[in-house]
């Protein structure tokens, strides 16, 4: 299988850098900027001042916000335009610039369909449009989500290759995202242009390299916790979505720019693993001990950004009942939490009581009513061969769990 090389960032790299206000884009900017070969990095955004909107959203993550303007530029595009609806002048120097493409802008809406996203994927178009018209081999990556094989049905995993499984049932996002995977396929296999990546990402979690910032509130497993404290019940697993395969925001920005080969697999010290003991062993070899990949091979890389070692809800379920104040006795099915969170619905207090938002997609995690129906296996022995923060990490356990508490302040 191809790997996206290295020789781009021997001696520098200039970096364009798409999303970059988003939760992920927030760390991948941090990452970036950590690291001293990257000279330059452009963000480009929709919004039309970035690098405001960029200081809020990074300043309230605890992140760094006093960013050399030389270096760490930032653009407002429109990437469903024909050069971004930039300037010919700031696209030429792009062009002339460019060593790598991070394609992490898109709209997180499950509520939208297939077509609402139409814009989104031309942009993919049009960036890879660039890559073919840029003096350089640039090396482009696009962020997208395990929810492009959802759909597979099979009991071994899912291979890190592209997926030629259709299905009607994937909601507007996941199929919005598949089709941009076969659209670089297809780039990838009649084109010059053969440095090109797709990275599905997983669950994302909170942060862990430090206390400050915190995963969403508002998502859901947050709410979960949340209503759980305010009704007295928690629930003993999570439907289908029971099998526990996160990974921190802050590693995976770490993951995400060895591979896209933006830098080499970071050897880390021991005080860094110190502060992740939880989740990075500190014998790092899985890396070198993987098993080869089986099946057929492809000339475009992909990988599965998620945790190598699952674990399931009910092996933390001790520590967050003991955080939050709840009994061994109040511990419920997914069914009955589900159940006792409907009967809190009325007249809720969403500020305390926020799970009831969410009472829709909790019920469609039952893994009774949806015909226990669970995420495929993912294989991950690609991804742990290119990234050594990934061949690092342990499953999600005790630590990481209460520092998520309390980062939510629950």
């Amino acid at each position: 299988m191809h790997t996206v090389s290295d020789e781009n960032n021997a001696d520098s790299a200039t970096v364009i850098l798409t999303g970059s206000t988003g939760s992920l884009g927030s760390y991948l900017l941090d990452s970036l900027t950590s690291q001293w070969h990257v000279k330059k990095i452009y963000c480009l955004n929709r919004a039309e001042d970035g690098r405001t909107r960029q200081k809020d959203v990074s300043g309230t993550r605890g992140l760094d916000t006093d960013w050399d303007e030389h270096r760490v530029e930032f653009l407002h595009v429109d990437l469903s335009q024909p050069g971004f609806g930039l300037s010919q002048e700031k696209y030429i120097q792009l062009l002339r610039e460019a060593t790598h493409i991070i394609h992490n802008q898109w709209p997180v809406n499950f509520n939208w369909d297939l077509s609402s996203f139409e814009p989104h994927i031309r942009g993919v178009r049009h960036l890879l449009d660039f890559c073919l018209d840029s003096p350089r081999e640039v090396e482009f990556l696009f962020v997208s989500t395990i929810g492009t094989v959802s759909h597979v049905s099979s009991s071994d995993p899912v291979p890190e290759r592209p997926n030629h499984v259709l299905s009607p049932d994937l909601g507007g996002y996941s199929a919005s995202k598949h089709i941009c995977e076969l659209i670089i396929e297809e780039h990838v296999k009649f084109s010059n242009h053969k440095k090109a990546a797709i990275c599905r990402v997983g669950q994302i979690a909170g942060p862990v390299l430090k206390d400050s910032g915190m995963w969403g509130k508002q998502e859901w497993l947050p709410t979960i916790i949340a209503s759980s404290k305010h009704i007295g019940l928690l629930p003993s697993d999570l439907g289908s979505m029971d099998e526990i395969n996160w990974v921190p925001v802050d590693l995976l920005s770490e993951i995400i720019l060895e591979l896209s080969g933006v830098t080499q697999p970071p050897a880390y010290s021991s005080d860094k693993l110190s502060l992740v003991a939880n989740g990075v062993k500190k014998d790092s070899s899985l890396g070198a001990h993987v098993k080869k990949t089986s099946g057929k091979t492809s000339p475009l890389s992909v990988y599965h950004a998620v945790n190598p070692h699952s674990v399931n809800w009910s092996e933390l379920v001790p520590t967050v009942a003991n955080l939050v104040g709840i009994s061994s006795g109040d511990i419920v099915s997914w069914s009955q939490w589900v159940d006792a969170l409907r009967l809190s619905e009325q007249g809720a207090d969403l500020e305390s009581n926020p799970g009831v938002k969410l009472l829709d997609f909790f019920a469609s995690l039952d893994a009774k009513e949806n015909d226990g129906a669970m995420m495929p296996p993912l294989a991950t022995e690609v991804s742990t061969t290119r990234s050594k923060t990934m061949a690092s990490l342990n499953p999600v356990g005790t630590e990481w769990m209460a520092l998520w508490l309390k980062q939510w302040r629950l």
